[in-house]
C-alpha cells in the first residue's frame, strides 16, 4: 500500500511535505511546501530540492527522522 495522496488533499499551511509527479516512464520527487507568498500572483507548490519540472500530482508527509 502506498502513502502517496492526491495533491488536492495536500496541506496549504506552509509545512514541508514530499511532493511527487508520477509519469508513464519517470517519477520526480522533491521536498516542498505550498507557496504562502506567491510571486507575480501565482500560487502552487514550491520544490526545495530534487527535480520537479511540472506540477506535482501526489504528496505524503515527510517521514520521521531515524534515531
Amino acid at each position: 500500500m502506498s502513502d502517496w495522496q492526491p495533491i488536492e488533499t495536500a496541506p496549504k499551511d506552509g509545512s514541508t511535505i514530499l511532493l511527487a509527479r508520477f509519469m508513464a516512464d519517470e517519477v520526480q520527487v522533491s521536498t516542498g511546501s505550498w507557496n504562502l507568498y506567491p510571486v507575480l500572483g501565482e500560487d502552487g507548490f514550491n520544490g526545495f530540492n530534487g527535480y520537479l519540472d511540472r506540477a506535482p500530482t501526489h504528496w505524503m508527509p515527510v517521514p520521521e527522522r531515524p534515531e
